[in-house]
């Protein structure tokens, strides 16, 4: 009723102002990674709030307080939207507290476009620091409509492959690498054709 917001209070045996309880806060990054033009930028609701705006293709929020131990809803939207009538898809998450989330948004809304892969969302717990100092560790997704299936082959310092037969739309989970300059291949699992070769310091 446009009111005060709702909110649990503590009332002190001696009187006084309320004393409020600190909100238990979770962190989410949300990656735009939709190939579709019409998304090329993306509005972020958590419930009914705009958190995010004109979030730009191929790139990131940083990490974003969530309210944790509730479901919050996240919705997506295209860049400039109105308002949250306007999220074209959303995912519903119970966050832990201080735990660290990705989300990334993938596939198409237009249905007309080459390769087709319907608007989604991939979500997974994150970390923000390697287990052993010493190492990098990292996830690896397969954002492209184009390779249903992924390699990922190492050239120069453990000559092997990382990763073999990642899907479109999964992540690999995280894999831990000595920190090094690493020469990698990214083949297609189904002809082992290298698509594209990287030089990474991790």
């Amino acid at each position: 009723n446009n009111g005060a917001p709702i909110r649990m209070e503590v009332v002190p045996n001696q009187g006084g102002q309320f004393e409020s309880f600190s909100i238990a806060m979770a962190n989410v990054q949300i990656i735009n990674n939709s190939v579709d033009p019409g998304l090329s930028t993306i509005d972020i609701y958590s419930q009914e709030n705009l958190i995010t705006d004109n979030l730009n293709f191929r790139s990131g929020t940083s990490y974003l307080e969530l309210p944790s131990g509730i479901e919050t809803e996240i919705g997506i939207a295209r860049g400039s939207s109105s308002g949250v009538a306007d999220t074209l898809i959303s995912i519903t998450v119970s966050l832990r507290s201080n735990d660290n989330y990705v989300l990334v948004v993938q596939g198409m809304d237009d249905a007309s476009l080459p390769s087709f892969k319907p608007l989604s969302n991939l979500f997974f717990e994150s970390k923000l620091h390697a287990a052993t100092g010493s190492n990098t560790e990292f996830i690896t997704i397969n954002g492209s409509p184009d390779l249903p299936q992924i390699d990922i082959k190492e050239n120069a310092v453990i000559n092997d492959y990382i990763i073999q037969d990642l899907d479109y739309g999964m992540s690999s989970g995280y894999s831990a690498l000595p920190s090094s300059i690493y020469q990698i291949e990214l083949q297609s699992s189904s002809s082992n054709a290298v698509v594209k070769t990287y030089s990474v310091d991790l």
